[in-house]
Order: C-alpha cells, then sequence, then structure tokens
C-alpha cells in the first residue's frame, strides 16, 4: 500500500471512532477488511456518525482474515505518524497481521518497522447501513450537530473536492460523499420540514 493512501484513510476515518473514558466496545477502533478485488476498506462510527474510506490497491494479503482486523484509532495514527512521506519517490507499507501477538506489523520499503495492537470482537456491519439508504424525494430541513461536520472537514482530500449531500431523507440518517474514496453518514438530530425561505438581507 502506498504510505500516502494509509496516511490519507487513517487521517480521513479516524476523527469518526469513539473516544473517552466510556466507550462501546470496538468503536473506538479502526475496521480494516480486504474486498475480492484487492481494495481495502477503513472503516469507523461513533453511532452517530460514520466513516468509510477505499484504498483500491491495498496489497494486503490474501491470508487478510475475511471478518477484517479492529485496531485502536489512537493506535494507528501513532504508527502511521512514524512513516515517511518522499515527496519524489513512491513509499510504501506492508501491512501484516499476526494474530498470534494480536498485532499488525507494518513494514516499510526503507525497512522501518512498527507494530500496532489488534482488538478482537465482531465489529457492527456498518456496510448494510450505507446499502440500505434511500434518498428522499420530498425537499425537506435537516437540523445537523456542526460537531459532527467538523468532522468531514478532517477527510484527507484536495480543495477541489466537494462535500456532496444526496437528497435527504427524513428521520434516516444523511449520505455524505467525498470524492471517489470516502462515504460517510451522520444521525440528523431534528426534521425541520419544509425548507426555509432565504432571508432576504443575504440576497442584497
Amino acid at each position: 500500500m502506498k504510505t500516502q493512501d494509509l496516511k490519507n484513510a487513517v487521517a480521513s476515518v479516524a476523527p469518526f471512532a469513539e473516544t473517552g473514558k466510556w466507550v462501546t466496545p470496538l468503536l473506538d477502533c479502526v475496521h480494516i477488511t480486504r474486498e475480492t478485488d484487492g481494495s481495502a476498506i477503513f472503516t469507523t462510527t461513533d453511532k452517530y456518525c460514520l466513516a468509510r474510506y477505499r484504498v483500491a490497491e491495498s496489497g494486503l494479503p490474501d491470508s487478510w482474515p475475511e471478518d477484517g482486523v479492529n485496531i485502536p484509532a489512537k493506535d494507528l495514527g501513532v504508527a502511521v505518524k512514524m512513516f515517511p512521506i518522499d515527496r519524489y519517490t513512491v513509499n510504501t507499507v506492508t501491512i501484516v497481521h499476526e494474530p498470534d501477538q494480536n498485532r499488525v506489523m507494518f513494514t516499510t520499503n526503507t525497512g522501518q518497522v512498527t507494530t500496532a495492537p489488534t482488538t478482537e470482537g465482531n465489529y457492527p456491519n456498518v456496510g448494510r447501513i450505507v446499502k440500505d439508504h434511500v434518498p428522499g424525494t420530498d425537499a425537506t430541513n435537516l437540523r445537523l450537530n456542526p460537531v459532527f461536520m467538523e468532522k468531514f472537514g478532517k477527510v484527507a482530500t484536495s480543495n477541489q473536492t466537494m462535500l456532496l449531500v444526496p437528497g435527504a431523507t427524513p428521520q434516516k440518517p444523511v449520505l455524505v460523499l467525498i470524492g471517489d474514496a470516502f462515504v460517510g453518514m451522520i444521525v440528523p438530530l431534528k426534521n425541520d420540514g419544509q425548507p426555509l425561505p432565504t432571508p432576504e438581507w443575504a440576497t442584497t
């Protein structure tokens, strides 16, 4: 996997992991799965928002667990920060799961080695939530928590890539798309009914 791709994936999804003294088991982790096409999906959720980031060329081995690997977001973030980025060279990282030692080992093409612990357990099937999302057909107002929206601003992407919110369905999670590698969802706090008119003072 390209080092930059790994850094982008972790930077994009880590803010959506649960934090604090009391956390729901596994929700403080980044869940990494290997798809049949060899891509990797990085997933996090804190029950109010969720984030999924796809790395097309992951380099994850065929032996990667079918149900994925859970790595505490904090530990994964620390590990990734250690990897060098050379603007003139394509740096890569080989990722190997070591279940007997409850860890994942990262080895860079420059010979740097580091590890991160893993957490056992079945991560929630958030893919089902995204799959079941149905865009709304009626215009409506949704009241969203700005603290949650701030997290989407941390998704690693270029300034030219815009955040897209497909048609919202009242009382259901809002789908958020950023570029072609990131999919997120956010739970609305309240459905405020029909759209409000634009204030006149803002149009003069």
